[in-house]
């Protein structure tokens, strides 16, 4: 079993450092996630699978970013 990066401490704080985290990790903008105390950041996978969070409340940027020196 590979360790999901997604459901650590850091990854958790906001959804800037959930996505930040990794490129497999998506935020869940719900409000009733609290409310179920589930785990915002996760895989984008797992929330798909889930099926906790709706799709259009999942935050999950496709586009490549490139580092400016």
């Amino acid at each position: 079993n590979e360790i999901n990066p997604c459901l650590s401490a850091d990854a958790q704080k906001s959804c800037a450092s959930c996505i930040a985290t990794s490129k497999e990790c998506a935020w869940c903008v719900s409000v009733s996630y609290e409310q179920e105390n589930r785990l915002r950041c996760d895989t984008h996978e797992n929330h798909l699978r889930g099926l906790y969070c709706d799709p259009g409340d999942i935050q999950f940027p496709t586009d490549e970013v490139e580092k400016l020196k």
